[in-house]
């Protein structure tokens, strides 16, 4: 892992990623996100931003470990603050993904139908006894 000492910031793509919250790892805000960022277009993005990226494709975001997504490293001394450096990579993120990757979909979002009890009757809570609880025992 790169340290503070050799001046690099670490980029990862979830950091762009419109699906993700918060808590999962994405850095900027929804409406400047993507649809699924590929750690090779986070580079060409950086590139673009006239920064000297260097790539990793077999690390991975701590939040999601499971994916090796990789991650961009840039020299600190060119790109100045890391929120700022966030912004101006989600503005040109889009252009190196492709339009059809970052337009949202109109289709109206999936509604859960709610559970239907059969018609003229009460659904049940519980089939048969319960288990367990304060039931009387006998003596005998």
């Amino acid at each position: 892992m790169p340290t503070r000492k050799e001046g690099l910031l670490v980029l990862y793509p979830e950091y762009f990623d419109r699906n993700l919250s918060r808590a999962e790892g994405r850095r900027v805000p929804r409406n400047q996100a993507v649809e699924e960022p590929t750690v090779q277009a986070l580079f060409r993005a950086a590139t673009a931003a006239g920064l000297d990226p260097q790539l990793q494709t077999d690390h991975h975001h701590s939040a999601n470990w499971r994916s090796r997504k990789g991650r961009v490293l840039v020299r600190k001394s060119d790109a100045g603050r890391k929120e700022q450096l966030l912004g101006r990579l989600a503005a040109l993120l889009p252009a190196h993904l492709g339009e059809a990757s970052t337009t949202r979909s109109t289709t109206a979002p999936r509604s859960i139908p709610a559970a239907v009890a059969p018609t003229g009757r009460p659904e049940r809570k519980h089939k048969g006894k319960r288990k367990g609880g304060f039931a009387k025992r006998r003596k005998g």
